[in-house]
This record gives structure tokens, C-alpha cells and sequence, in this order.
């Protein structure tokens, strides 16, 4: 099975039609075999090596698994070999290159496995698209695990940190993207150590796929790191990384900007890359006390500057249109003054955008953000519109709103809001000083 992998190298573009079907076949059975722990490990070198080819013809001729097979088999291997190397350092009978070797051939089968797409779309993704990490699906179908299954990744994790090479960062990045399946920061023991590798991760000096890989596995962690911060004496053993973890974000994003001076905010705007940041700013700004803190740390003036380039995006105007009411809100009940650049008059253009994205925003499971829809109701009067197009695409978007609302039972206050302003939209639309 060595040879497919071989051949690939100068074979693509001359592999006629007629054999792809038996090409494909003997392609999906190597790849199997190096995730799965089937072949001696070389293989998973040779399969990482060849992986661009492997994903192109896969792509092209749909032969793709999509129950997330590939994604649990290498996490099965890489295990595997870790827990083997473990094993052999335990007992140092081997000697520090041969276990890095053997640390990175662990990593091969899971950078192999991470690129099968585990979704119904269908999609493959190269290692280095940038899809891959801001929506790159890295979980089981139908099977939920609980923390401490991934301890040995965060073992593993600290494991590849101490190493030396050009290939410690794109391992570790495959690593911690698997990680944020996890969507926590794992079992009490190993929160400490993996919160470190993350800060470490983001840092000004590390390679872009890097930072953005612990960025997304951040994010996945949003509610774990709500609680601990709003918890300071159960996780006060986190409190100092916790700390760090606000400039360590923006510097992820941009390590320029991360180590600019205060007020400097040109920002090119990544639609995935901010898309996973802001997501993640609106879960940290319920904290009173991390308004304050994203804000010193530059933060707000970084929203202020993607409110621009934002405004048309689902689902980015509706989380910048959360974060900014839930600082007014802060603001207000401690009786700070709100920001320089801010007022409440900047966020008009993005209320119709936060209407429209919400039902995405609230079905892709961030139950959260029907919270904000009460100040959004009430934001929305303010600034409904004169001419008949734009009221009707309003009275749409609102309408359903609320049948998501009624579908899952909300809260009867957050209907009540909600079904007051559509009473006040269709009642400006039957008006006759309505324009066309």
C-alpha cells in the first residue's frame, strides 16, 4: 500500500478516469490504515506527505466518509503511539531523537485524519486552508465523551512544546484543533497546563497556522472560561493565565496589532478569523469585570473598527451588536464612562444585520445571545426605517425571529419584546406616510 503513496507524488495529473475508481479504493484503505494504527508508522509520514494529492482526488471523485470514522480512528492512533512513547521514555530505554520521531509520527495520523470532513457537506479540506481551522467540524457523531478522554492529547500537547524543529508548531496546531472538540478546558488536573500551551501558542512569535488553531480551541472553551472567570475562588489556581489570556487573543488575531501602541486599530478584516474572535468576546463581555479588562487591552477599539467591515457579514454584526450593548449595560450599572469612540447612536447601522443573523447565530447552539434581544427590540424603535422595501424586509426578518422564539419555548419576556416591535413595524407599514 506504500507504493499508492509513493506514486502520488508525480501521478496526479496524469491519472486517467478509468483507474480513479480502483485509485480511490486503494487511497481510502491506506489512508484508513495509517489513521487506524494498521500500518507500521512510517506510513503516516508518507501519508502526511502526500496528503494534498490524497485530498484533491478524494474531493474530485466524492469518495469522502462523512460520519467523522477518519477523525476517531486518528485520534485512536496518535494515542496509540504516544501512549507507546510514554511508555519507552518511562522506562528510558530510548533514546530523545527516536522518541521525537516517534512524537511526530503520532501527530501524522492525526494531520491526517483533522482534513477529512466529518459534516454532510461534504467538503475536503487542505491542511493549510484556513477553512480548516475556523470551521472545520472536529467531532464524533453520536458519541459524546466526557473531559478526561482527552487528557492524553493535553499530555501530549505539553509533550510537543518541549521539542525543537520546524514540525513542533504544525503538529501542535493539529493538536489543539482536535482539542476543541473538546469545547472545554478538560478535566480539573489538566485545565492549568492546557490554558498555558494556549497562552504560549498565541504568542506574537509563532506562526500564523499556530495562533489561529489555539484561537479556535479558545473559543471552543468560552463557557469553561466564563465560569472561572466569574468563579475566582473555585478556579483562583487559573486566575494569573486568565489573566494573560485577553492581550494573548489579540495578539492571536494580529501579533502587530497585539504589540501596537494604544489607539492604533487599521484592521483587515478575515471573515472565519474574526468571525471565531468575536464569538468569543461576546461570551467574555458578560463578566463586568472583563469589559473593563478587553477594553485597557485594546479590544474595543479593535471592534470599533471592524464595525465597518462587518456590518453586511452574518454573524458578525450581531455578535459586535452584542458585545457593544452588553459594555453600555456594564458601563452603566457601574457608573463608568462609556468609551471615547463609542456611543450608542454607532450601533444603528447594524440592527437590521443583527436581526437577520440571529436565527444562524442561535441554531448553531449559542442559546445565549437571546438575552440581548430585549435592548435590540428596543434599539430597533429607535431607527425603524420610512420606506416600505426596508420595513418589509424588517417585518421578515423579526417574524422569524419570533418563530424560532415560539419553537424553543423562550423566555415569555424575550417574546413579549420581540412581538411589541413587530406590532409597531406593521403598523408603520399599513401608514400612509409610508414611502415607496
Amino acid at each position: 500500500m506504500a507504493i499508492v503513496f509513493f506514486l502520488l507524488d508525480g501521478m496526479f495529473d496524469r491519472i486517467q478516469s478509468a483507474a480513479i475508481d480502483v485509485l480511490v479504493i486503494k487511497l481510502l484503505a491506506c489512508l484508513q490504515g495509517c489513521v487506524d494504527g494498521a500500518h507500521p508508522q512510517h506510513y503516516a509520514s508518507r501519508a502526511k506527505k502526500c496528503l494534498p494529492h490524497a485530498l484533491r482526488i478524494l474531493e474530485l471523485t466524492g469518495a469522502v466518509p462523512l460520519d467523522g470514522s477518519f477523525f476517531r480512528a486518528g485520534l485512536a492512533c496518535c494515542k496509540e503511539i504516544f501512549l507507546g512513547c510514554s511508555a519507552i521514555s518511562d522506562n528510558k530505554t530510548e533514546d530523545s531523537e527516536e522518541m521525537q520521531r516517534r512524537l511526530f509520527e503520532a501527530g501524522a495520523a492525526l494531520h491526517t485524519a483533522i482534513c477529512i470532513p466529518q459534516n454532510p457537506l461534504g467538503n475536503v479540506y487542505q491542511p493549510d486552508d484556513s477553512f480548516l481551522y475556523w470551521y472545520g467540524e472536529f467531532t464524533w457523531a453520536h458519541d459524546t465523551r466526557s473531559s478526561h478522554e482527552f487528557e492524553w492529547l493535553i499530555d501530549y500537547i505539553c509533550e510537543l512544546r518541549e521539542l525543537e524543529g520546524y514540525e513542533v508548531e504544525d503538529t501542535l496546531a493539529d493538536a489543539l484543533l482536535a482539542l476543541s472538540a473538546m469545547k472545554s478546558l478538560g478535566s480539573r488536573a489538566k485545565q492549568a497546563a492546557y490554558l498555558e500551551v494556549l497562552l504560549w501558542s498565541m504568542g506574537p512569535e509563532q506562526p500564523a497556522r499556530l495562533r489561529y488553531a489555539a484561537l479556535r480551541a479558545t473559543c471552543e472553551t468560552r463557557r469553561t472560561l466564563l465560569a472561572a472567570i466569574e468563579d475566582t475562588d473555585g478556579y483562583a489556581y487559573l486566575w494569573e493565565k486568565l489573566l494573560a489570556l485577553s492581550p494573548a487573543i489579540l495578539t492571536a488575531i494580529s501579533p502587530s496589532e497585539g504589540a501596537s501602541v494604544e489607539g492604533s486599530h487599521a484592521v483587515v478584516f478575515d471573515e472565519g478569523r474574526d468571525g471565531c474572535y468575536l464569538k468569543l468576546l461576546f461570551a467574555l463581555v458578560k463578566n463586568p469585570v472583563w469589559c473593563s479588562r478587553l477594553s485597557l487591552d485594546d479590544h474595543i477599539n479593535r471592534c470599533i473598527s471592524l464595525m465597518a467591515e462587518a456590518a453586511d457579514s452574518n454573524p458578525h454584526t450581531f455578535y459586535l451588536f452584542g458585545i457593544f450593548l452588553r459594555i453600555t449595560a456594564v458601563s452603566k450599572s457601574l457608573e463608568l464612562p462609556l468609551h471615547d469612540m463609542f456611543s450608542r447612536a454607532k450601533l444603528s447601522p447594524l440592527v437590521f444585520g443583527a436581526w437577520d443573523a440571529f436565527p444562524g447565530v442561535y441554531l448553531s447552539g449559542n442559546d445565549d445571545c437571546v438575552e440581548i434581544l430585549p435592548d435590540l427590540a428596543e434599539l430597533t424603535l429607535e431607527y425603524i426605517p420610512l420606506d416600505r422595501i426596508t420595513l418589509e424586509t424588517l417585518d421578515e426578518r423579526i417574524d422569524w425571529v419570533l418563530d424560532v422564539l415560539r419553537k424553543y419555548s423562550e423566555p415569555e419576556n424575550v417574546i413579549s419584546a420581540v412581538e411589541i416591535l413587530l406590532e409597531v413595524v406593521r403598523t408603520r407599514l399599513n401608514s400612509p406616510l409610508v414611502s415607496l
